[in-house]
């Protein structure tokens, strides 16, 4: 009896998730809500019930599941993520806020919740109250060292302390995923010096360690090569550009005569890596760099909020600052959902040239982006669905449509998922050419691309 009604779980579970896959909203919730019936009280199939109804909009179904959930004492880590995501998706930052106040102080299971799920909410609406209640709720609890540090590296308003270089830290993997974060803010506010100072012994360290994410390893020696490059290079850096992370758009002094590249960063504000860090290289070959940021978290679909209410208005800023500095070929660079970004500014403008690394490829499109598995972060799907009309929600949309010849590299990493399933979307698209990179990581194309020493060659026309 007990194996059949596992066998019966495992059947409904499988069977949720294809319907999933093929986009199938009414069939997926069917699944999810027999599970629940099979066992009212298993927080697993209620918080993945919830999930669904919040994923298709049944906010009513959304809230009777967090009811259920709250009642259940064994339950209370998944209630407190599907209610983090409910209050992120309605965008009610001052109940979320009152909550993870209230998390924070209670035991440790809630506090360390609530540290991550703050990291989540504030990825999600940009508000940057919720990143300093992260920051002073880490010192007040004297929470690991180097979520404290990684703090203030996603912030960028206040350098890291060049003295926690000396901390040690341990071989665990959560620890390392801080400490190569730590080294690369490190690098994006100048410290080269120190960074590899700090990076280069734990690298001897992890040399014979086991490790239970390799990955993390190879994080770490792409982070050396670049630290190495820009410490070798520093003389000829010009003037870079001052981090403001409160700024949706940042400028570098121009560089040379007709040379702009406009970068379109990824959901936390940030090119993949830290923007000093590819200004840098873009320095070295005499692009003025233009960073472009989404605080509306909607896929660009508004465009860039200091510049305007609408996409054309960012449009109109773009091209404005060309004919002012006569440049009639920019470059346009996109990471993450700013690849989406960046064809969808770029092409309607007539821009030809395009390096998109890590390519979200489609914003809103829901079908598509289930079918794809993109599952990270809903509310942001929700968002530009809401936002942006139908048949602006592909790159193809926009590509299909475009005029001018275009040359469009996307360098993706063939052996992540969502990476390599975004990517095989555009095969066969005008002017678009497939770039895999084997030894990027599992979202980070572009680091990757910069230690190896292969970024000039890809800009190269």
């Amino acid at each position: 009896m007990e194996d059949s009604h596992k066998l019966k779980i495992r059947a409904l579970l499988d069977a949720a998730k294809t319907a999933f896959l093929a986009a199938d909203e009414e069939s997926e919730l069917h699944y999810r809500k027999q599970l629940v019936d099979l066992d009212p009280l298993n927080a697993r199939s209620l918080r993945g019930y919830g999930a669904a109804c919040l994923m298709h909009e049944r906010m009513e179904e959304t809230l009777q599941t967090l009811e259920v959930l709250k009642s259940i004492p064994a339950a209370r880590r998944d209630y407190r993520e599907l209610k983090v995501d409910y209050l992120i998706d309605t965008e009610a930052v001052d109940e979320l806020s009152t909550l993870l106040d209230e998390w924070f102080t209670l035991d440790p299971v809630a506090n360390a919740d609530a540290f991550s799920l703050t990291v989540k909410a504030w990825t999600n609406l940009g508000d940057d109250g919720l990143l300093e209640k992260l920051r002073r709720h880490c010192r007040l609890s004297k929470a690991d060292f180097f979520r404290d540090a990684v703090g203030l590296y996603f912030h960028f308003k206040t350098p890291p302390d060049i003295q926690w270089s000396n901390h040690q830290v341990s071989t665990d993997p959560n620890q390392l995923v801080w400490f190569v974060n730590f080294v690369e803010s490190l690098l994006d506010h100048g410290y080269y010096e120190q960074a590899l100072a700090t990076a280069v012994p734990m690298r001897k360290a992890l040399r014979n360690a086991p490790l239970s994410d390799p990955a993390i390893r190879r994080s770490l020696d792409e982070t050396i090569s670049i630290g190495e490059y820009l410490l070798e290079h520093q003389s000829r850096a010009h003037a870079l550009i001052k981090e403001d992370y409160s700024s949706d758009l940042l400028k570098s002094p121009v560089r040379a005569p007709n040379k702009i590249a406009f970068v379109f960063t990824g959901l936390n504000g940030r090119a993949m890596v830290g923007n000093r860090i590819l200004d840098f290289y873009l320095a070295q070959l005499g692009y003025q760099s233009v960073f472009l940021r989404d605080l509306h978290r909607s896929g660009f679909s508004k465009g860039v909020q200091s510049l305007g209410k609408s996409r054309e208005d960012t449009i109109r800023f773009i091209k404005s600052l060309c004919d002012t500095h006569q440049c009639n070929d920019p470059l346009f660079i996109g990471t993450s959902i700013g690849t989406f970004g960046a064809i969808s500014h770029g092409v309607p403008m007539g821009a030809s040239r395009f390096l998109l690394f890590g390519p979200v490829t489609a914003a809103g499109d829901k079908p598509t982006l289930m079918k794809l598995g993109d599952f990270r972060i809903p509310s942001v799907l929700i968002r530009c669905k809401r936002e942006i009309p139908d048949g602006e929600r592909r790159m193809q949309d926009f590509i299909g449509a475009a005029d001018q010849d275009l040359n469009i590299k996307v360098v993706f990493n063939e052996d992540d998922a969502l990476d390599g399933r975004f990517a095989q979307t555009l095969e066969g698209s005008r002017g678009v050419s497939l770039i895999a990179n084997p030894d990027a990581g599992s979202h980070n194309a572009l680091r990757a691309t910069l230690a190896q020493g292969r970024f000039a060659s890809l800009i190269e026309r």
